[in-house]
């Protein structure tokens, strides 16, 4: 099971830099590859990780105010395919797998 995880920063330069670090950050926590700039595959166990996943971004996104938009998937299964680079496959397949 996995999520997907977009965000869009409304900053520029040195702050979206900072506000997308921090994003980054928060998904560490979790078994994740970022598939496009803003956009991650989250593995997660059970159903209830996709609240804590959405929880802890919340939290951080929370004090930059209207600087972040955010967006959370339902709990998906299956596998993606794609024109990506390949060096990233193995890691997409790895989340979704």
């Amino acid at each position: 099971m996995h999520i997907l995880v977009a965000w869009e920063i409304k900053a520029e330069g040195l702050y979206w830099t900072k506000i997308d670090d921090t994003l980054n950050e928060v998904l560490k926590l979790y078994p994740s590859t970022k598939v496009l700039p803003t956009l991650h595959l989250v593995r997660i166990s059970r159903w209830a990780d996709r609240d804590s996943v959405m929880r802890t971004l919340l939290r951080a996104i929370e004090p930059l105010g209207n600087q972040v938009e955010l967006l959370v998937t339902p709990v998906m299964d299956g596998r993606y395919e794609g024109y990506l680079p390949d060096a990233i496959w193995p890691s997409i397949n790895a989340i979704t797998g």
